[in-house]
């Protein structure tokens, strides 16, 4: 088993809080100790988005808006180098979101029916569209 050559772990920080309301937006930042990397955010296991700093910056975000509870779990943050050979850096600390409050379902809520009306509604229908 051969042990490669890593950086050191990068920075990570969320915001506005790690605990936020469905529907806000949220956003991670990730920092290196030097500029000339790349940065890799995932979710759990799952890449999520990868992003090259532009000019001398050492710094990345990655920004979900309307969070729902999809978006719930523990995030990292990787950076690599753009040269070859590519060396990656150890994993971030975890960042863990969780989601509160609950989603908006889209159209109506049909109160539970009693299946023994079912057939006397439908044959109200029935009526009602002949007349």
């Amino acid at each position: 088993m051969s042990t490669g050559v890593h950086y050191l772990k990068p920075s990570i920080a969320a915001s506005p809080s790690t605990e936020i309301s469905v529907g806000q937006d949220w956003t991670l930042h990730c920092w290196a100790p030097f500029s000339g990397v790349s940065f890799v955010f995932y979710q759990a296991r799952d890449f999520r988005y990868e992003v090259t700093p532009q000019g001398n910056s050492n710094m990345a975000e990655f920004s979900l808006k309307n969070v729902s509870k999809t978006d719930e779990g523990r995030y990292t943050c990787y950076y690599h180098s753009l040269t070859d050979p590519v060396i990656w850096s150890n994993a971030s600390n975890p960042v863990v979101l969780k989601v509160l409050g609950e989603e908006r379902q889209e159209g109506y809520i049909l109160p539970k029916l009693n299946h023994n009306l079912i057939p006397a509604l439908f044959s109200l229908l029935l009526i009602h569209t002949h007349t």
